[in-house]
């Protein structure tokens, strides 16, 4: 069997223990934030971890409306000179698989030296890493860790980090009771939405688009990778309203897109997926709850989750459909050409 598929398949167990962790140690991390009075939220990541960055910039921004951003790890290590005074006296959120990512660690030092005024919180899945230890407060998820070179299962715990982080700092327990039921559910939605993506694996298309919006986003920019890296085949992300916005020219018959629906009864996100399906392409939807659209491959969580829940169901369907995909294009999900598990610079 697939390690790949196997680390898909066993991330709602990890999650459930992120989540122990995290609730556990909430009271801790509150007031650590609380009283570093930060004026700005900065998240860094590379690769995969930038992509969750970006989602948990975002909903740093809609949820606790203070300011926040995100910021590309090798970005900020070439232009350390250019981001120091902006930096000033921020949280800096760094998340890591490995905790040893070359362009995190040595963006953090050179802000070091050049005078920069900030505080480390630091998510990774590697006890006492390199980053682990320059952290003023870290969360070590060494059961996240994935062994194989995509990361699958850390994606959705690392996810649940920033989801946790915006329920705690916001105070905000019903969306951290939603997030506990969405993990509990997890295993018996797994079994009852893999048949639909296996189906739609093997339907005759040969790239990818991802459409998503708001706190979602950076989890569908990291959706839109799975193509690359586990089944190997092109892909975009884009909002769903902006791929009108030339990107539609591209969606065609040979395409598949995933839809991250906000609501299965929105005209405007139905009207979207009625022009996709007038250009052929194959559309597989994500929504809350069953979206009833002839033409369309459709998984639903099935109840209405809020906005920032909704990505951890909603991961596991390029997760899981690229598996797939590997079997019919003949690649190795587990060792993707040309890509380690981190790279070194």
């Amino acid at each position: 069997m697939s390690l790949t598929y196997k680390e898909i398949t066993s991330q709602y167990e990890a999650l459930a223990k992120t989540y122990d962790l995290i609730t556990q140690r909430s009271g801790d991390l509150k007031r650590f934030v609380d009283q570093g009075n930060f004026p700005l939220i900065v998240f860094i990541g590379c690769g995969s971890s930038f992509s969750i960055a970006t989602g948990m910039a975002a909903t740093a921004q809609i949820k606790l409306a203070r300011p926040a951003m995100a910021i590309a790890g090798g970005d900020l290590l070439l232009h350390v000179d250019r981001y120091k005074k902006y930096l000033n006296g921020a949280l800096l959120v760094a998340i890591s698989r490995s905790g040893s990512t070359s362009e995190i660690l040595m963006a953090v030092d050179a802000l070091k030296k050049a005078g920069t005024d900030f505080k480390l919180l630091s998510f990774t899945c590697v006890e006492n890493s390199k980053l682990s230890v320059i952290s003023d407060f870290v969360f070590d998820l060494p059961w996240a860790f994935d062994e194989s070179v995509c990361q699958t299962r850390t994606v959705s715990n690392l996810y649940l980090c920033g989801a946790l982080f915006a329920a705690i700092m916001a105070d905000d327990q019903p969306l951290t009771a939603e997030l506990k039921d969405v993990i509990d559910g997890g295993e018996a939605y797994l079994r009852k939405v893999e048949p639909t993506l296996k189906a739609a694996a093997e339907t005759p298309w040969n790239r990818g688009v991802v459409l998503g919006d708001a706190e979602l986003a950076g989890i569908c920019d990291e959706g839109a990778l799975t193509f690359k890296e586990i089944c190997q085949l092109d892909s975009n992300y884009y909002h769903l309203l902006d791929s009108r916005h030339g990107p539609m020219v591209m969606i065609k018959a040979d395409t598949l897109v995933i839809v991250a629906m906000s609501d299965a009864q929105n005209d405007l996100e139905r009207g979207l997926i009625a022009d996709l399906l007038a250009k052929k392409a194959t559309v597989l939807v994500y929504s809350d709850t069953p979206c009833d659209i002839d033409g369309i491959f459709n998984v639903s969580f099935g109840k209405k989750l809020d906005s920032i829940s909704r990505g951890i169901p909603f991961i596991l369907v390029p997760q899981l459909l690229t598996y797939y995909k590997s079997l019919v294009t003949g690649t190795d999900p587990d060792k993707p050409e040309g890509l380690t598990p981190w790279i070194k610079l």
